[in-house]
């Protein structure tokens, strides 16, 4: 809330100088009621159960965050209507913001609700160091495919380069280092976009072309690593359990031997 609170204040600030007040109560009522939207729905459904390595949960964060973003999508359209009554295709425009808004939330949400866990419960030393490695492969691949030429299969490209990363991170480490690596994934394609840089910021591409291209890579790779981090935990804490319950099985064997031996010897 803290966090929400001070970017949507400090947003607000540049609006006000530039659209007036209406704009800016509108802009601040629909920024402040998604992420409110969205956690109320994960804690009327999962409250305390909710944890990111599970599947079931990370597939109701999505459907939350979506629910979240159509909400507050549908109000902007009807708000920037209705202030600038000059809004083209607002079906479309609207669309558009529902995808990227929740292309924003799946990027960065798995994230920061994966930091406190790790904190808690810091890695291992060895899976550490090689979680960060892997997360510097990863950025350096990000930094290649923005680079690489304008073709026609470059839209695709970019998730097969750093899908094996991906999906090393997802399978070795916690979901706060898969988290980390959608995100720098996701983040870098966004900006290139915004501010003209590499293939996604191509400017001899139309404007939906960028954007429909920036929102299918972020929610493929934040889509996919999530699934499969959580997938990868649930399996990881199944052989836990698992050992746990042979390694009880075994002393249960042994301390039964035991008092048999025990009984044989009176």
């Amino acid at each position: 809330p803290v966090l929400v609170g001070v970017m949507v204040a400090t947003a607000a600030a540049n609006l006000l100088r530039h659209f007036g007040i209406a704009a800016t109560a509108a802009w601040v009522l629909g920024n402040t009621a998604e992420p409110l939207i969205i956690a109320g729905l994960i804690q009327y459904f999962f409250g305390a159960r909710f944890k990111i390595d599970r599947l079931y949960c990370v597939l109701g964060l999505f459907a939350a965050s979506l629910v979240g973003a159509t909400v507050a999508s549908a109000w902007w359209t009807f708000a920037y209507y209705w202030l600038f009554a000059s809004l083209k295709e607002p079906t479309a425009t609207g669309l558009h913001w529902i995808i990227s808004d929740f292309a924003g939330v799946a990027s960065v949400a798995p994230l920061v609700i994966a930091l406190p866990a790790a904190v808690r419960q810091p890695p291992p030393r060895q899976e550490a160091i090689e979680s960060f490695a892997a997360l510097a492969i990863l950025g350096a691949l990000t930094g290649l495919i923005v680079s690489l030429p304008s073709a026609p299969w470059q839209t695709v490209l970019p998730a097969a380069l750093v899908f094996p990363v991906l999906l090393w991170l997802a399978a070795r480490s916690q979901p706060v280092f898969a988290a980390a690596g959608a995100f720098i994934v996701s983040m870098t394609v966004a900006l290139t976009a915004i501010y003209g840089l590499g293939h996604f910021g191509d400017t001899d591409l139309s404007i939906d072309a960028r954007v429909l291209q920036t929102e299918a890579i972020i929610l493929v790779v934040t889509f996919g690593t999530a699934v499969l981090a959580a997938l990868f935990a649930e399996r990881r804490e199944s052989e836990a359990r698992l050992a746990r319950s042979n390694t009880m099985l075994q002393r249960e064997r042994d301390n039964k031997l035991m008092s048999l031996h025990a009984a044989i010897a009176s």
